[in-house]
C-alpha cells in the first residue's frame, strides 16, 4: 500500500516528487521516459515506476496499491493519460489531485496583432490549412503531438525543437521540416 501515486513528467511533477521524498511519504512516481526517471529523486519512501500505463495496468497498480490520492502532473499536452487517471479513480472512488498550468505568454505576445496562439495542435492545424496565411511555425510539443504537424498543407516555414526523445520520430515521419536541436 502506498500514500500517493504521482504521474509526473513536469517541472511541478518534479517538485512535488522533491516534496514527497523530503517529507518521507511513500509514494510511487509514474514517468513515461528514463530521463523523466533520471530527474527524480532516489530515497527508500520513493518508488519510481517508468513506461507508458495502459488503463488496464493502471486500474491494476489502483487496486494493489490503494492510494490515499493519485496527483495528475503530467504535462498540459497529455490530455489522453490525464484522462484515464480521472476514469480510474472515478471508478475506484479514489482522490484525485490536479495540477493545471496557467497559460501565461508574455504581455508581448498576447497583445501582439500578428500572433494568433491555439488552445489544441488540432485547432492550430484546421485554422493553417483552412485559410491562406504565411506564416512561420514553431513548435517545441512533445514526439506523440509531432506525429500531426504532417497534416499541414505546407511545411516549409515549420520549425521543431527536437529532444532527443523525438529525433527518431522527426526523422522517420517528418523529413520534410526544419529542426533546431536542443
Amino acid at each position: 500500500m502506498t500514500d500517493i501515486i504521482l504521474f509526473g513528467g513536469t517541472a511541478e511533477g518534479r517538485r512535488l516528487a522533491d516534496f514527497l521524498a523530503d517529507e518521507h511519504i511513500d509514494s510511487i512516481i509514474c514517468v513515461v521516459s528514463e530521463y523523466g526517471r533520471s530527474l527524480l529523486p532516489i530515497c527508500e519512501n520513493i518508488c519510481i515506476r517508468c513506461g507508458k500505463l495502459p488503463k488496464e495496468e493502471m486500474f491494476d497498480l489502483f487496486i494493489k496499491e490503494r492510494p490515499k490520492l493519485v496527483i495528475d502532473a503530467t504535462h498540459p499536452y497529455a490530455s489522453h493519460i490525464s484522462g484515464t487517471i480521472t476514469d480510474v479513480c472515478k471508478e475506484l472512488s479514489i482522490k484525485q489531485l490536479a495540477v493545471h498550468r496557467a497559460a501565461v505568454l508574455p504581455r508581448s505576445i498576447t497583445n501582439a496583432d500578428d500572433i494568433t496562439s491555439f488552445d489544441t495542435i488540432d485547432e492550430m492545424i484546421d485554422y493553417i490549412n483552412g485559410h491562406d496565411v504565411n506564416c512561420t511555425i514553431f513548435s517545441s510539443l512533445g514526439a506523440n503531438h509531432v506525429l500531426l504537424l504532417p497534416k499541414l498543407r505546407d511545411t516549409k516555414n515549420a520549425y521543431i525543437q527536437e529532444s532527443s526523445l523525438s529525433k527518431i520520430v522527426l526523422k522517420k515521419h517528418f523529413p520534410q521540416v526544419s529542426r533546431q536541436s536542443t
